[in-house]
């Protein structure tokens, strides 16, 4: 969301009118003194000023928002193995809370182990422990394995320390866009007497279920008349009342059957929803699409093999199943495909038309598989791909993915 700002001039437009407004007889150039001066003192607290003051809306929405209970999510540590070593089979102690970093200086990402480590806990001379970075964010998560070489303290009995892997889990505080597209979901939700989700609206279902089970990145709450009593994935129960239905996308794309995803979700939301709710999760294969061939008009100077690597990865960006995520973790790049969405010519097109080099794209040849890869139609003249297949009521709130490799080598045809 953006506000009005509170001063739409930049601090460099704010100091060239102070100096405007300077006495006559005052040296106004860029050699005088006081010009200099404001340039080089004064106009970087104009800057300070500025964000502050523009900043003060959001900060009033900020409030208001807690006031809800709706606040940004907070920074979360990231946690490392740490393997030491003891000068003897007799193994050390060491104390929980011990310090292990990757380097000295105030940069330096440090690392406490969260329990003790016994003498007899050593094997050999090795013995590992879980620790947790002393400040919050997803910097540490950038190291690689063997850099937290370093004890604050040493401890007597111990040779040398490390980690086998790098620290997984480390996240920043949730970006402000990110948290703004999340709000209107938090205030739309059902709540508790504790202040605790609730599912009763769809809305709520799919909230709960992303949020609290672990692999679901993506799922839709469904009214039950689009499932099909006969369809072998899902039981008769999607027939009655007081019935919701989720379709799950996990970490993977459905690559593979997860009944005990399907399992967490119902056993979640039954608790979470009214009693004489029945939930039932439905984790189909997704539409798999691979882009075979595609006819091209290039830009003197172009070369089909120059620029293929660019339309095939243009391709894999534009047909994902789930959002996208920036390198931050956070923020998303891209959202995932719109349930039950066909795949059309014209929106391929319009993504391959920006290569650099293309003049004019041709015929596009698609094939696909519902069965995550495993087998593919034979290419064929792209007009549209369904969200699923002909007849299935997939097509009703299906998901498209790229699909890595139909079978066939991507082919680029100059014309």
């Amino acid at each position: 969301m953006e506000y009005p700002k509170l001063e739409t001039r930049s601090a460099e437009e704010v100091a060239t009118q102070a100096i405007n407004d300077l006495p006559p007889g005052v040296d106004k150039t860029p050699t005088g003194y006081l010009p200099r001066f404001i340039r080089a003192s004064v106009q970087p607290l104009y800057a300070a000023m500025i964000f502050v003051l523009n900043d003060v809306p959001n900060k009033i929405h900020l409030w208001l928002l807690n006031r809800l209970g709706i606040e940004p999510l907070g920074a979360v540590a990231a946690q490392v193995t740490v393997e030491f070593t003891a000068a003897s089979v007799a193994g050390a102690y060491v104390p929980a809370g011990t310090v292990v970093k990757d380097k000295t200086g105030l940069d330096a990402h440090k690392f406490k182990t969260v329990s003790q480590i016994e003498h007899g806990d050593f094997a050999g001379k090795l013995a590992t422990v879980k620790a947790v970075c002393t400040e919050p964010g997803a910097a540490p998560n950038a190291l690689a394995s063997a850099t937290l070489t370093m004890l604050e303290t040493p401890i007597a009995g111990i040779d040398s320390v490390t980690n086998p892997a790098s620290p997984l889990g480390g996240e920043d505080i949730e970006p402000w866009e990110t948290f703004m597209e999340r709000v209107p979901i938090e205030m739309r939700a059902t709540r508790g007497p504790d202040g605790e989700l609730m599912a009763i609206t769809r809305e709520d279902f799919w909230l709960i279920a992303t949020r609290q089970v672990p692999g679901v990145t993506r799922c839709v709450a469904l009214r039950c008349k689009l499932f099909n009593k006969t369809d072998p994935e899902l039981p008769f129960l999607v027939d009655r009342r007081g019935c919701v239905a989720m379709v799950l996308v996990d970490s993977n794309i459905n690559a593979a059957p997860l009944p005990s995803v399907e399992a967490d979700v119902v056993e979640t939301l039954t608790l979470a929803t009214v009693p004489g709710v029945t939930v039932t999760a439905h984790h189909p294969d997704i539409r798999r699409v691979y882009v075979q061939k595609v006819e091209v008009e290039l830009e003197d100077g172009y070369s089909a093999s120059s620029i293929r690597i660019f339309i095939l990865e243009e391709l894999s960006k534009s047909i994902v199943a789930k959002d996208r995520l920036n390198p931050d973790g956070k923020s998303i790049d891209q959202r995932g495909w719109e349930w039950g969405k066909s795949l059309f010519y014209n929106d391929l097109v319009a993504k391959l038309d920006r290569v650099l080099g293309v003049k004019r794209i041709g015929r596009i040849w698609a094939q696909t598989s519902d069965d995550s890869g495993s087998s593919w139609s034979a290419p064929a003249v792209l007009t549209e791909v369904k969200a699923g297949a002909d007849g299935s009521d997939n097509a009703d709130f299906g998901l498209l993915h790229w699909g890595e490799d139909g079978g066939n080598p991507f082919d680029l045809v100059e014309i």
